[in-house]
């Protein structure tokens, strides 16, 4: 009997332990936003041309996303099935801070159309579109990494390679200014602070618009009234060679050579001088000196600036 309650009593403290064990090894789910400390979403980049009813069963077809982690363990990233496809991703986080997550793409398009996704984890939702096509021509990807921006920024994404390029804008180098019964506005940016070492690589919008005044809509690159539409990011750098300064464009899209870029001023505060606008198309990517044309890639970015 003595025997009985003692193998009782060792199975009982046995099946302890082994609970106990479950317990410690088992996953509790992770915490965290995909929104950084001032509520803004983070970036979210995205990779592949989307066609209508083409599979996206391929590994080329994904976002990457930032989150910022407050507790560790288990987590699953999706979004809300749009237009035939969405995205997840599901692991386990060791750590906290900012992760980077990529989410899969999985489905297939029904519809050339632009599709707006939900991607949420913990209490936190942020947004992005995809733009579908119906050829097979390379098509821009949009990209939506901010629900909202922060004043005097832009940032853009280059959907052929998947870079992601963001920084402020100069208040003191972009302004409105009258040409003839016309206005011409000039976006002027860095990638960082104002620091002799970033100042030489220029993020620049030329707008020639075709009021005295700033209207919200759509502004071809080839509808410059009395100049040309042009959006450029450049660096200034001196050449030993020829003894002179030079710009040499990272990304350039002019009305002679990318007739499909767009710009868009979304929204105009008079009162304020707020703008806020976007731009789409393709762009020539260049990586020497000696690339004069460069390749064309496709790119989508946004800016929001307070005019003096």
């Amino acid at each position: 009997m003595n025997r009985i309650l003692a193998l009782s009593y060792i199975f009982f403290v046995l099946l302890g332990v082994i609970c106990s064990c479950q317990k410690e090894y088992s996953y509790e789910s992770a915490a965290g936003s995909l929104r950084d400390s001032t509520g803004d979403c983070n970036p979210i980049e995205i990779s592949g041309y989307y066609r209508k009813g083409a599979s996206l069963a391929s590994d080329s077809f994904f976002v990457n996303i930032e989150v910022n982690i407050t507790k560790t363990g288990a987590y699953t990233i999706s979004t809300d099935l749009v237009n035939g496809f969405s995205f997840a991703a599901a692991g386990n986080f060791q750590n906290k801070g900012i992760q980077n997550v990529r989410l899969k793409a999985q489905g297939m398009p029904l519809s050339d159309t632009l599709s707006v996704f939900n991607c949420s984890f913990d209490n936190s939702i942020c947004t992005f579109c995809i733009r579908v096509k119906t050829d097979s021509i390379v098509a821009p990807v949009i990209v939506a990494p901010r629900d909202t921006m922060e004043l005097n920024t832009w940032y853009f994404t280059d959907g052929t390679d998947g870079t992601f390029h963001r920084g402020i804008i100069d208040e003191l180098s972009t302004w409105l200014k009258i040409s003839g019964d016309k206005n011409y506005l000039n976006i002027m940016g860095w990638p960082g602070t104002h620091t002799a070492s970033n100042m030489d690589t220029l993020f620049l919008i030329e707008l020639y618009l075709p009021r005295l005044q700033i209207d919200t809509g759509t502004y071809p690159i080839t509808t410059g009234i009395q100049g040309s539409n042009n959006f450029g990011y450049a660096n200034n750098k001196y050449l030993v060679s020829v003894q002179t300064q030079s710009f040499f464009y990272f990304y350039r899209s002019t009305e002679y050579n990318n007739t499909d870029f767009i710009f868009r001023i979304i929204s105009y505060d008079p009162v304020q001088r707020l703008v806020l606008g976007s731009f789409e198309g393709s762009s020539q990517r260049r990586k020497e000196y000696s690339d004069y044309v460069g390749q064309v890639h496709q790119i989508q970015g946004k800016f929001y600036f307070k005019l003096q």
